[in-house]
């Protein structure tokens, strides 16, 4: 259905009445050319709803005559979108609909009674990121389902960590059950002191903080450099005290934050280094995988990265003995020598070897996983710059981001502008996500030390969205895409009403 019939639809042309005879509604959704029409009632409040199929199934078994209202063949419980539906609920609501055969969801007030329509687009949902499944993932995991060996004892663990380590460059891989056990594990076999500090960004997902956590230590909230929106060594030097034992720096959406710089005041004042590593399959830093400079550096492969596992992560040390260690730790801190004893405490942090076969083969794609999101990354900010109000994340100037998501800021002058603009795309069937919230703003980490003001993670949680960047995607998705921010974007908005007579 052309998008311009679609606009020139009014309210009346998709409604009838609950008392209207089955024959008017059929000649309604003829007119309409949209396969339903919404039952209202006297008060105009939405009631139900008419498909051709519902008819027609109810004319072929002998159960309706065509002079017999509408009430006896609707459906008393049509999807609907409340008008103060946010982003993520229209989005769902259009994704269930494209399962179910829906493409036309009515908009309601607090009354019920429609205001106006969301479409699903003729070209598709465009989700915020998914996995590409298309390499040896099945071959792979048959061969687990055939051998019988589906959990952590299984030869693709191995196989994956030395696949994945020669991609990255990384020494001493270790694959856990998911990104946070990754940074947990790393703090625990790098000796993390009960209680000790761990300065994180502020701008991140609050794993990164919950594994500091859940490794005995106390996190130390830091802002982020607006040009990286990581870390950095002016941002956390003033932090620094005498119970300070490490930092945890993240490379947010895949851009590299300055390691260079956090090395070296580590190394000044002897704190360890843990990398964060999970948005950041195929950044580089400096000429090498970010992680390099670190005691440890730490991936994710949940379903929404890069690279995927379904659920997993994995951890990378510098030195054998700590790699030695985790391992220890990650079993239950078993033996390796004597079955069923335990050495140490320990823990169950290990990956299946049914994950690992997917890795296995998501590592065999990396470079056409990452090339394909750099190439979206490279069509988004040619498009953006023609448009006014939405500008692409920074660049580093530390090395190349790889762009897990398209972070944009909009020109906002509040929260409804940047909601209105998400929730136009969801309503074409583009799924987006607000930047993180800042850590500082959360009960959970109220009692967190910190910086004293965070005004650059504070900007970047108010005006950030994510865009999609998956694999999957096409050029005309991404136009469509620019489209609709191009229309949608409060400055665009703004000129387009000063430019009215």
């Amino acid at each position: 259905m052309p998008s311009s019939h679609r606009a020139s639809l009014t309210i009346d042309a998709m409604c009838v009445g609950v008392d209207s005879p089955v024959e008017n509604v059929i000649r309604r959704i003829d007119d309409n050319r949209m396969g339903v029409a919404f039952v209202i009632d006297a008060d105009l409040r939405l009631v139900g709803s008419v498909t051709d199929g519902d008819i027609r199934r109810a004319l072929l078994g002998g159960r309706l005559d065509l002079a017999m209202p509408v009430s006896t063949v609707m459906n008393e419980h049509p999807s609907v979108l409340p008008m103060g539906s946010g982003a993520e609920a229209a989005y769902a609501a259009l994704s269930a609909g494209l399962r179910e055969g829906k493409s036309v969801f009515p908009r309601v007030d607090d009354a019920g009674r429609i205001q106006s329509f969301s479409y699903r687009e003729d070209w598709g949902l465009v989700p915020i990121a998914e996995p590409s499944l298309t390499g040896n993932e099945a071959g792979y995991v048959l061969e687990c389902l055939e051998s019988n060996w589906i959990s952590s004892t299984g030869p693709f663990v191995a196989r994956f960590e030395t696949a994945f380590s020669e991609y990255t460059g990384l020494a001493h891989p270790v694959a856990v059950s998911n990104g946070t056990t990754a940074i947990t594990l790393a703090l625990q076999a790098l000796r993390l002191p009960p209680g000790a500090e761990v300065i994180v960004p502020d701008s991140t997902f609050a794993a990164t903080a919950n594994a500091v956590v859940a490794a005995g230590g106390r996190p130390v909230l830091a802002d982020v450099d607006p040009q990286t929106w990581g870390l950095s060594a002016e941002s956390v030097r003033d932090l620094i005290g005498p119970e300070t034992w490490g930092i945890v720096p993240v490379h947010l959406y895949g851009n590299p934050c300055d390691v260079e710089g956090l090395r070296a005041l580590c190394d000044e004042h002897g704190l360890v280094m843990v990398e964060d590593c999970a948005e950041a399959i195929g950044t580089t830093a400096s000429g090498r995988h970010v992680g390099a400079l670190a005691e440890a550096a730490c991936f994710s492969f949940f379903g929404n990265k890069t690279l995927t596992t379904g659920e997993g992560g994995m951890t990378f040390f510098r030195q054998a003995e700590a790699e030695e260690h985790a391992r220890v730790l990650r079993d239950h801190g078993m033996s390796k020598s004597r079955r069923y004893w335990h050495d140490v405490i320990g823990y169950n942090y290990r990956m299946t070897n049914l994950q690992a076969a997917i890795g296995l083969a998501q590592s065999e794609r990396a470079t056409e996983l990452v090339g394909s999101k750099l190439s979206n990354a490279k069509t988004y900010v040619e498009g953006l710059a023609a448009i006014g109000g939405v500008s692409p994340m920074p660049q580093s100037p530390f090395g190349d981001c790889s762009y897990w998501l398209m972070p944009v800021m909009i020109e906002a002058a509040s929260d409804s502008d940047r909601d209105a603009l998400m929730e136009s795309l969801a309503a074409r069937g583009i799924q987006t996500r607000a930047t993180f919230p800042p850590l500082h703003r959360m009960p959970a980490f109220a009692d967190c030390r910190g910086a004293s003001a965070f005004p650059v993670a504070s900007e970047i949680a108010d005006r950030g969205v994510c865009l999609p960047n998956n694999p999957g995607m096409s050029a005309d998705d991404i136009s469509v895409i620019i489209a609709t921010l191009d229309e949608a974007a409060p400055r665009r908005r703004d000129d387009r009403a000063k430019a009215r007579p």
